[in-house]
């Protein structure tokens, strides 16, 4: 979840695993230093001016550790769809 000006105010742990990061380093960083996908920040930043809910299918590249040692990793293609919604209070 993020503000009006796209700082984040919390993040579950889908997104943590999603975008490989900890709630507590990211709260009160903007979206786009914490996810590193500039196509999220702009279905993000469609949403707060639209103020209308986007929906994205988005592709991305993730290194997938095979073991418990960590040692063995391999890319994988990941597709996943996000919501995104405006709340107001």
């Amino acid at each position: 979840m993020t503000d009006s000006e796209e700082k984040i105010l919390l993040a579950n742990p889908a997104a943590e695993r999603l975008f490989n990061f900890k709630e507590a380093t990211v709260t009160g960083l903007p979206l786009i230093e914490a996810v590193h996908d500039y196509e999220i920040d702009e279905v993000v930043k469609k949403c707060l001016s639209t103020t209308n809910e986007q929906t994205a299918q988005l592709e991305t590249k993730r290194t997938v550790h095979q073991s418990d040692s960590c040692t063995d990793s391999t890319r994988q293609d990941f597709s996943y769809s996000c919501l995104f919604q405006i709340s107001r209070n």
